[in-house]
């Protein structure tokens, strides 16, 4: 039998708390309408070859997916927590942080990773694509800097530079969607320059840091999760926080509560929601493999067959992902959806 104990971030769940039960679970509130699982939205970036660190020369080199010092990482081990709050309440406290209009009541979301347009090979780090109670669409792409040496790209050979929100808001994909905005995540000391570049009166555009980002998250914990989970909520992102060493959080500020003060077996008889209770199971392993455990089991059945990284960086060609996997719209909701 195939053993965990001591894999700790060779495997694609261990490293982000928000782990899909199955590989055919939509988001808890979205009907089966054929729009994109969440397995799939993650497998598109941990599979990926060609994110990779090192050189192949390099043993068990490190993959985007799985390292704290890359904006890939950053942005999934946090966004895909959203999968928690329904639409209706995290979407319009995303455009409130970012400073973008408002919009009627939303009532459906999907969104994923590392969507590269076609024609420039623009690759956005997230897309969301949302829909309001009055049918009303909006889609906005989301561009991530995340290290201190990762800018806005401003002399480009092709296409338009980072510094034009239509790089990414208007590229031919997201054109039948009528309300584009292009959202910057950006590290606290760099939002500043990212006004002065795109310019504080361009259109289309807004700006959110990854505190902020934190800070909405904890915010809708408090609000929408049973006490015991909000509990572990803050510990996980206080656990991010430290791992990612993001500026302008303390993780002590975050939880007072240490994973291991937490009562584990009291939360896994609690009744909560589907959806709650499968999070806290991906919670209890992330938090777990931070400190170098692993169960000797992962969380759910299906991850025991998944391929670690060695495994991924070691497949024949033929069994690679193939590239145009990054410019399917999995982001997209189908027509006329309707959310629970």
């Amino acid at each position: 039998m195939r053993t965990f104990a001591n894999e700790c971030h060779r495997y694609w769940w261990t490293v982000l708390p928000a782990i899909p039960p199955d590989p055919a679970t939509l988001d808890w509130w979205a009907p089966p309408d054929g729009r994109a699982s969440r397995y799939r939205r993650l497998k598109r970036v941990w599979f990926d070859r060609t994110w990779f660190l090192s050189p192949r020369s390099v043993a068990d080199r490190r993959h985007a997916f799985s390292s704290p010092r890359h904006g890939t990482h950053a942005c999934i081990v946090l966004w895909e927590n959203f999968a928690l709050f329904h639409p209706s309440v995290f979407v319009p406290r995303i455009l409130e942080t970012a400073r973008l209009a408002p919009t009627s009541p939303i009532v459906d979301a999907c969104w994923s990773y590392e969507f590269q347009e076609p024609v420039n090979n623009k690759t956005a780090d997230i897309v969301l694509h949302a829909r309001a109670e009055d049918g009303r669409e909006l889609v906005f792409p989301v561009e991530a800097k995340f290290s201190k040496s990762d800018r806005l790209k401003e002399n480009v050979k092709k296409g338009l530079p980072d510094t034009n929100p239509s790089s990414y808001r208007d590229v031919k994909p997201l054109l039948d969607i009528p309300r584009r905005d292009l959202i910057y995540l950006v590290r606290e000391s760099y939002a500043k320059t990212v006004y002065e570049k795109v310019g504080s009166e361009a259109p289309g555009y807004g700006v959110m840091t990854w505190p902020q980002l934190v800070d909405l998250q904890l915010e809708l914990a408090r609000a929408h999760l049973p006490e015991g989970a909000a509990t572990v909520f803050r510990a996980v992102l206080g656990t991010i926080a430290t791992k990612l060493e993001i500026e302008g959080i303390s993780p002590v500020e975050l939880s007072q509560e240490t994973p291991e003060e937490i009562d584990w077996m009291a939360l896994s008889e609690a009744d909560w929601p589907s959806h709650v209770r499968c999070w806290l199971k991906g919670a209890s392993c992330f938090l777990r493999a931070q400190s170098g455990e692993l169960p000797e089991r992962p969380p759910f059945k299906y991850l025991e067959t998944e391929p670690s990284f060695r495994e991924i960086d070691a497949l024949p060609r033929e069994m690679a992902q193939d590239p145009i996997e990054h410019q399917r719209d999995l982001w997209r909701l189908p027509p006329d959806s309707r959310a629970t």
